[in-house]
């Protein structure tokens, strides 16, 4: 089982690492820290890739956004976790964990380079399957244009617990 792993990822990390998965919409960039990299070639197993993505279109356009895909041992039988680096204001990501949820269902014919794209994706259009913050899905669908000040104010105050209770009013006084 060993070797169908090392065959497997050495496969889908050469896929991942040499496609462009940019679009007009974003783009994305996949590395692999250089001491896993030799840690791959001695041990023969990765623990982690990091994605970083710049999105130019949507409610997360402006932003740059940084994940990481926890591989584990049992990959591709496993599936693989999926991580914000930072806090992002999102339907389909925990903002206490930064824990991904991507609206697709593993199973081993899936590559790293279909949830780089899963990223992709649920970043330009939230899914609406399986929202894990709740506040946020519940904008997304009820009130987009709140929703869409809420992850730009976001993006300037990324530890603020709830984005929207940064929203100013607007001003009555007389001038």
């Amino acid at each position: 089982r060993r070797a169908l792993y090392s065959q497997r990822l050495t496969r889908d990390l050469a896929e991942l690492l040499s496609n462009d998965i940019s679009c007009s919409a974003s783009v994305l960039v996949c590395t692999m820290d250089n001491n896993f990299a030799r840690s791959y070639k001695k041990e023969g197993y990765v623990k982690f890739i990091d994605i970083s993505m710049r999105v130019y279109e949507g409610p997360y356009r402006g932003g740059c956004y940084n994940f990481q895909l926890d591989i584990p041992e049992s990959y591709p039988f496993k599936a693989v976790d999926v991580w914000a680096r930072h806090p992002i204001w999102h339907p389909n990501i925990d903002l206490q964990t930064g824990r991904v949820i991507l609206p697709i269902d593993w199973c081993p014919v899936l590559t790293l380079n279909s949830l780089a794209l899963a990223v992709q994706m649920i970043m330009l259009e939230p899914s609406m399957e399986n929202p894990t913050n709740i506040e946020a899905y519940r904008y997304f669908v009820d009130d987009p244009d709140t929703f869409d000040y809420a992850v730009q104010v976001q993006m300037f105050f990324p530890f603020h617990p709830s984005p929207l209770t940064a929203r100013r009013k607007p001003c009555t006084a007389a001038v």
